[in-house]
This record gives C-alpha cells, sequence and structure tokens, in this order.
C-alpha cells in the first residue's frame, strides 16, 4: 500500500513539473512572439520585406541559436571599457569609437592553409580558426586563398581614407573608407586576393559553410572578397531567413536586442 501511495506521489509530482514547464514555455514563447512584434514594426521596411516567409517558432528557434552563438565570443572589453559583440552594425550610422581596439587579436603566420600578404596581419583569435578551417577546405580543391588585409585600427583606417581624399586619380569613396565605419576595426573582417577569379567563386559557393559571410553582396554595393566572420549558426540564419543579406540580419538583431534589453529594464 505504501508503495502504491508513493507511486503516486511521484507521477503526480511529474505531472505538476511537467505542467509548470509547460506553462513556463507557453509564456517564453508568447513573450517572445510579442518582442517579435514590436521588433519588425521598428526595422526598415527593407529589413522586414526580406524576412522569409515560414514558421514564427522556427525563425524563433534559428534566432535564439545565432544569439547563442554570439556568446561564445563573449564581450571584448579594454581599459576603455568599450564593448562590442561580433554581430555588431559597422556603417556611417553606427560608427565604432576611435578608441576600440579589440581584444585577443592574433598575428597571422605563415601555415599550410591559407596565404598571407603581409606579416602584421592580425584578426580575432576565433575568426582565424574558422580561416584555417576554410583554407584547409579550399586547398582540398586547389584554391588557395590568399589573405591582403585583416584587422585595422581606427588610425590605419583614417590614414588610408585621407590618402584617398588627398589623391588627384582618387575614385569614389567607399562605404567603409570612413574612419569608424570599417568592420575591419572589429577584428572579424578580411580581405581576399583573387586569382583569375577562382577564389571570389568558391568563397561565393563556400564561405558561409566556415562562418564567413560576405558583407557587400547588393548590387549598389559589392565587394565578393570583402568577408566578415559571423560564425556558421549566423550565416544559416542569414540565408535562410534573410535572403543572404548580412546587413539587413544585422539590423533585426541589433534591434532586437534592444527591444529585449529594454523589455528586462536594462
Amino acid at each position: 500500500m505504501r508503495k502504491i501511495s508513493f507511486l503516486l506521489v511521484l507521477a503526480l509530482s511529474v505531472f505538476s513539473f511537467l505542467s509548470c514547464g509547460k506553462k513556463e514555455n507557453g509564456v517564453q514563447a508568447a513573450a517572445k512572439n510579442d518582442t517579435l512584434s514590436v521588433v519588425l514594426q521598428n526595422v526598415s521596411p527593407e529589413c522586414r520585406e526580406s524576412i522569409r516567409m515560414g514558421s514564427t517558432a522556427a525563425f524563433l528557434e534559428a534566432l535564439d541559436k545565432v544569439l547563442k552563438s554570439d556568446s561564445v565570443s563573449s564581450f571584448d572589453s579594454n581599459s576603455l571599457n568599450d564593448k562590442l559583440k561580433m554581430f555588431v552594425i559597422c556603417d556611417r550610422d553606427h560608427p565604432i569609437s576611435e578608441l576600440y581596439i579589440p581584444s585577443e587579436l592574433e598575428t597571422l603566420q605563415i601555415n599550410q592553409f591559407y596565404n598571407i600578404c603581409s606579416d602584421s596581419l592580425r584578426l580575432k583569435k576565433n575568426a582565424e580558426k574558422a580561416l584555417r578551417r576554410m583554407g584547409e577546405a579550399s586547398r582540398l580543391e586547389n584554391i588557395t586563398l590568399i589573405v591582403k588585409s585583416g584587422y585595422r585600427s581606427y588610425s590605419e583606417q583614417k590614414a588610408i581614407y585621407d590618402e584617398l581624399l588627398s589623391s588627384p586619380e582618387r575614385g569614389g569613396i567607399s562605404t567603409d573608407d570612413f574612419p569608424g565605419t570599417s568592420e575591419h576595426q572589429t577584428g572579424y573582417a578580411v580581405d581576399f586576393l583573387d586569382s583569375g577569379g577562382k577564389a571570389s567563386e568558391w568563397l561565393s559557393e563556400n564561405a558561409h559553410k566556415y562562418g564567413w559571410s560576405m558583407t557587400y553582396s547588393s548590387n549598389s554595393e559589392y565587394n565578393p572578397l570583402h568577408y566578415r566572420y559571423l560564425g556558421v549558426e549566423a550565416c544559416r540564419f542569414q540565408r535562410l531567413w534573410f535572403g543572404g543579406s548580412q546587413r539587413l540580419m544585422l539590423e533585426f538583431i541589433a534591434e532586437w536586442r534592444r527591444v529585449t534589453k529594454e523589455g528586462q529594464g536594462k
């Protein structure tokens, strides 16, 4: 009799636990749906219209994976307490502080995976590891990736910009030429050299598999040799839900974080 009573109590406890779990999950799902509604109202029409139609639950699940993947990189912190996440937007409307220097920068060394144009190139450690994996894959197809540039400080970018302005033969100024607007300052961006068009073609088809995203892919701004490391989950999210647009995906993530933080009263 005692055994039966014990089993009955245990069964009721499990049922109660599962019921609470379902209620909690339901509350969390409702909260995320509410946040999604607010975010979609706030982002640009271009961003909103770019999102592929599909299951809201699947979209939010993919978003959750992306946000968790960014927590791996954590915040960069330096003596100036200037903090950036891996998915930070970097453009004229969202310039990076001239005082910002990312932590965990690694100098690129001569290796068997990719070639370098200079012994002073640097990247964030997690980006360099992903670059090695991508370089190894490209070499299996007889394509060698050549890294032309990596991290650039604000002052280095300003020197490039000033030189462009003073050059009598200069063409148009690119979006990322302005100091503070270059993804290179984050430590997550690289420019590649191409050889006969093979590298750019291979990168276009394969870079996302290793967490690298082509930043400038639109008709107005197109650069098939500038890539930014975002991680595999973010690249998958970008391709499946945002038509391959890095800019629009990052806009959405930034607004999601803002609304979520505001909702938490922080």
